[in-house]
């Protein structure tokens, strides 16, 4: 219902399970290597936990003897892993390389966190279980707001026929492999090792079970399995999600938020099980009893959805999204290359994206790991969004933002260089292109020693080197004397005007950078507030030189007095590899099913 971007990863993980089936059970070659590279280029995050469910899909096979394996088998089974995971390498390898140091994967567990459920995880997965979905921005039970995914209520059935599958076939790999699914979803580091062992909470791999509680769901309907274990299962699960629910009163929490969403909910489920209950009758009609039971699901989808569309129209406003986002006729026109925008409280995230301008409020999880280490070092909490706002205006000056946008409700007392129906748009007087150069350094212990505030003043005024940098440009940089701070404050718009004419000019964005031009006077460091990555390659009048990672996580280089000619290039680390292993692992996979084929032949 929110991450629509993730609907080609449910739709095409089943190709995973049938490449392996293939190959293990008809001994179908290349399949599974193609469905590997698939899976591996749709979503290369996701597909680490596809591997972990492919291993325990596997393992429990193996030990139930569904599969066979000798060593010839295994042997194919590894050459195909490795030949699609080859395939996907020109985007698998710079995609993995580029979120290792993203702060959202991996963490330091404790051992007691890693063993134990929270409340509201248990909570969660018993409510994902007994009651239909939940709009994750606007909840009815327990909390206003979560974004775990933890969804896995089938429509109209619920957990009735996979639960009396279960109770009725308990050695079959489909029930062990159910059993060993809920175990990863109760202990906290199990479940994380779907998401490669983040500290964070998340369901988004419950897709997987879902399939397998789908096919001992028709499995029970193709073996008229009796349905009393699968209502006595629901009885007591529901048992202790009241009694959990009842120790939440007790304890003074609101567990209600939309109260005619749950009874609605409660209703439509009640609704599945009774209707179930009374189809099940007419389990020996076959054609009867599948044409109610289709006209059963249907109706609980439709039911389920309405819901869901009436409670996202009323409680999280797609007017707004409308009016402000798709209708918009927002131009500027004037925005040149190398200026950037930010957009105040009023302005939900991403419209940067929709209007194809830099815009630093952003909701994007995958951004430069340095970024995350520069705005936690001046106190800006990045964990998914980008949000600078009104409250911090050096912080915009610093980072280049000449336009402030707003909705038209919302007045600035700054220029008004644009307005309509829907936005305003404001110019910041204090902008400065990027490159700005500096005189003063400050030592990057003695920074991180400074509150938040006086660090967001310093960036303007002082550089932040590390002792071994301090060492290198001490000649060019002196460093500041922190009792300066006010006075250099009080003159702070002077200083900024002062910087206006030693920034870039004429910057142009290029095909695998920019260019832009820099006059000194003197010899002098620059730092750009890009974000540092050994991806960037610096020209200064066309000799590469040795840039610098300053600021916690920005870049900064020399140059010297006169006119400096600086282009920047970036070559994506992994790439070319990524690109020579994918072409490789191709061909390998076409001379490999040659040759089978040749073999079958003879």
């Amino acid at each position: 219902m929110l991450f629509n971007h993730f609907h080609d990863v449910v739709a095409l993980f089943p190709l995973l399970l049938i490449g392996l089936d293939k190959a293990m059970l008809d001994n179908k070659k290349g399949l599974f290597a193609l469905a590997v590279a698939l899976c591996a280029i749709t979503n290369y995050f996701f597909f680490i936990g596809q591997v972990v469910f492919l291993i325990l899909y596997f393992i429990i096979k193996l030990i139930t003897k569904e599969y066979k394996l000798n060593l010839k088998k295994f042997i194919h089974l590894a050459i195909e892993s490795l030949i699609g995971v080859g395939i996907s390498a020109i985007i698998f390898i710079p995609s993995i390389l580029f979120v290792l140091g993203n702060p959202r994967v991996g963490g330091t567990w404790q051992l007691l966190d890693a063993i134990l459920p929270k409340d509201y995880q248990i909570v969660e997965i018993l409510r994902g279980m007994l009651l239909g979905p939940d709009i994750m921005t606007s909840r009815g039970l327990f909390c206003e707001y979560l974004f775990t995914s933890a969804e896995v209520y089938l429509p109209f059935v619920g957990i009735i026929l996979f639960a009396s599958y279960m109770w009725k076939k308990p050695k079959n790999w489909i029930s062990i492999l159910l059993i060993t699914c809920f175990i990863f979803m109760i202990i906290p580091i199990l479940n994380s090792s779907f998401f490669a062992f983040a500290t964070s909470y998340y369901a988004r791999w419950f897709y997987m079970p879902i399939l397998i509680m789908s096919l001992a769901t028709i499995k029970a309907l193709e073996e008229n399995i009796k349905l009393e274990h699968g209502y006595i299962t629901a009885g007591l699960l529901l048992g202790i999600f009241l009694f959990i629910t009842l120790a939440f009163s007790l304890n003074e929490n609101q567990i209600v938020y939309h109260e005619s969403y749950v009874i609605i909910n409660a209703i439509i489920v009640l609704f599945g099980y009774i209707g179930l209950y009374s189809i099940y009758k007419f389990k020996n009609n076959k054609k009867l009893f599948t044409n109610l039971l289709l006209l059963g699901v249907i109706i609980s989808t439709f039911l389920n959805g309405f819901v869901f569309f009436y409670k996202y129209n009323k409680l999280s406003d797609p007017i707004y999204y409308n009016e402000y986002y798709i209708n918009n006729d927002l131009k500027l026109d004037y925005l040149n290359d190398g200026e950037r925008t930010d957009s105040n409280n009023s302005v939900t995230e991403n419209l940067g994206y929709l209007l194809n301008i830099p815009n630093l409020r952003n909701f994007n999880t995958t951004i430069s790991s340095k970024s995350f280490e520069f705005y936690n070092s001046i106190g800006i909490d990045r964990v998914v969004k980008t949000i600078i706002g009104e409250d911090n205006p050096k912080v915009r000056d610093f980072l280049s933002t000449k336009y402030i946008i707003t909705t038209k409700d919302e007045i600035l007392n700054l220029d008004l260089v644009e307005t309509n129906n829907k936005y305003n748009v404001y110019k910041n007087n204090n902008y400065v292109s990027l490159g700005i150069p500096y005189k003063y350094y400050i030592k990057k212990d003695d920074y991180n020693k400074l509150d938040y505030e006086t660090r967001k003043d310093l960036l303007i005024y002082a550089v932040v080197l590390e002792d071994k940098q301090i060492n290198k440009y001490n000649e060019i940089l002196e460093e500041i004397d922190l009792t300066k701070i006010e006075r250099l404050n009080n003159e702070y718009e002077n200083y900024i005007e002062s910087l206006k004419d030693k920034t870039s000019t004429n910057f142009k964005y290029t095909k695998q950078g920019a260019k832009f031009n820099i006059s000194s006077n003197d010899n002098n460091f620059i730092v750009l507030s890009i974000p540092y990555d050994e991806g960037w390659n610096i020209k200064v009048n066309d000799k590469d030189i040795t840039f610098e990672e300053v600021d916690n996580g920005l870049i900064g280089f020399k140059i010297n007095s006169g006119n400096n000619k600086i282009i920047l290039e970036y070559k994506t680390p992994g790439l070319n590899i990524g690109i020579c292993i994918s072409v490789i692992s191709t061909i390998s996979l076409v001379l490999y099913t040659i040759i089978d084929k040749r073999k079958v032949r003879g």
